[in-house]
């Protein structure tokens, strides 16, 4: 039997509740997660779990105990809220750690990279905070560098696409390179896009691995620039 009072306490604080997590998830999808990175980098997950326990959790822990005038009623509505504050402060720290903070291209395929896939660990406190900065990887011209970078990555460390230390910003040379090995966009698909045409050939598009899902990178050499991540 439900309590006098206890049905309007926890409509009042699903309604407070609602209000926190809809912060959080405009936080998470318009600067860190933005369709379709929050399906492909695994956000949905993160996003469920926060609203799951946010609403669901706090505002029935307070129908089971809440009780017009009982003593001590305060202390357990803030042991609640604390518990409450926790958990999304807890969501918020684990999306930001694992954020995705680069895109980068390289022959045949892109690569989104969280903060914390960043290598070595210590460079991803210099990781961009607000989205997924494009980026080339280019591996050494010297030999010897070439070589040990192949023996670490045979040893089982990431390849260049996780090292900050051979990114490159999308220009010159190597964005030709890339742009060579990258198949092109027709000028029907970028209609539909509603992306502009260009140049014959010169916005291209390659696969984007992700944790979830495999996505696709639009991009132009022209430009220099990422004009779109789509699904296939």
């Amino acid at each position: 039997m439900i309590r006098e009072g206890a049905a309007r306490a926890a409509a009042v604080h699903l309604a407070l509740s609602a209000l926190l997590v809809g912060t959080f998830l405009a936080l998470v999808i318009s600067v860190w997660y933005p369709p379709p990175l929050l399906q492909g980098a695994g956000g949905m997950r993160l996003v469920l779990i926060v609203a799951a326990v946010d609403l669901v959790a706090g505002p029935l822990i307070t129908l089971l105990v809440y009780k017009r005038g009982k003593p001590g009623m305060a202390f357990d509505l803030t042991v609640i809220a604390l518990l409450q504050a926790s958990a999304l402060a807890y969501g918020l720290h684990t999306t930001w750690v694992s954020r995705p903070a680069y895109l980068v291209l390289s022959p045949y395929r892109a690569t989104l990279v969280a903060a914390n896939e960043v290598y070595p660990a210590n460079a991803a406190a210099s990781a961009p905070a607000w989205g997924a900065q494009p980026m080339l990887a280019v591996a050494p011209d010297d030999i010897e560098a070439r070589q040990a970078l192949l023996f670490e990555v045979v040893d089982g460390k990431p390849d260049v696409e996780y090292r900050p230390a051979y990114f490159q910003p999308l220009s010159g040379a190597a964005l030709a390179e890339v742009h060579a090995t990258a198949e092109p966009v027709a000028a029907e698909a970028l209609r539909a896009a509603g992306l502009p045409e260009g140049a014959p050939g010169d916005v291209r598009r390659l696969p984007l691995i992700t944790r979830e899902q495999e996505l696709e990178v639009w991009f132009s050499q022209r430009e220099a620039r990422v004009l779109a991540i789509r699904r296939p």
